[in-house]
């Protein structure tokens, strides 16, 4: 049973670090920075939500205590949380009485009872979700302007991470000594110039911002040490 019970829990931390690992991946990694912000937000926000939630929880135990959901007090507590996603459940409470009066489908206390439910459901099904949604529109909207910089920030990151990972002969093999950038000449012939004015003006492509990072490196003893990052 233990060993049924781990795997579950590793095959879904698994599949959580592939998910956290996508972060660095363009076109998607700025969607899993939203993700992981509101879900940040959200957290933060269960904390006074927790309150109602314990609030309610007591006292559905006491009106409802008969019903099998509510019995106890770490039954009711799930079965309010569960309740603010939608499953109100409001048939099985108030109107199975009359059809089914088994004891645990009575309920005692008419006027409390509706008040409770009814407020349970305008101040937790209503407010409560509403404001959680806004909080999130809010974060996203923000996010929206920074990801895809802290996205590239996250990607810059993962290659130093692997240069430091590799050997020194490893990196030698993979490194050019030397880097000799001239913007304004075209070395390559008539067809690089051809290309980079004439065809250029003809069909503009415009870059983003911050969209190139040129990197000028001399020295194969500081090769992947002293360098010079110009955005």
């Amino acid at each position: 049973d233990l060993q049924w019970q781990l795997s579950a829990v590793c095959l879904f931390l698994a599949w959580l670090n592939i998910i956290l690992f996508g972060r660095n991946l363009p076109g998607y990694g700025h969607y899993i920075i939203m993700f992981l912000k509101v879900t940040q937000t959200t957290v933060v926000f269960l904390t006074l939500f927790t309150l109602f939630i314990i609030a309610y929880g007591l006292t559905f135990v006491t009106v409802f205590g008969n019903h099998i959901p509510f019995m106890t007090i770490g039954r009711s507590l799930i079965k309010s949380f569960v309740m603010m996603t939608g499953e109100l459940d409001f048939g099985a409470t108030f109107v199975d009485r009359r059809s089914d009066p088994k004891p645990n489908n009575l309920v005692f206390y008419d006027g409390v009872s509706y008040f409770l439910y009814f407020t349970f459901l305008l101040s937790m099904c209503v407010i409560m979700k509403n404001l959680l949604v806004g909080l999130a529109v809010n974060d996203i909207s923000k996010l929206l302007k920074t990801a895809s910089i802290k996205q590239a920030c996250l990607m810059i990151e993962l290659s130093l991470r692997a240069e430091n990972m590799m050997t020194s002969k490893l990196k030698f093999v993979f490194h050019d000594s030397y880097l000799d950038y001239r913007p304004n000449k075209f070395p390559d012939g008539f067809w690089p110039y051809f290309k980079e004015t004439v065809v250029a003006s003809i069909f503009p492509i415009k870059l983003p911002e911050r969209s190139k990072l040129y990197v000028s490196e001399t020295g194969h003893d500081n090769m992947f040490r002293n360098r010079t990052l110009q955005w």
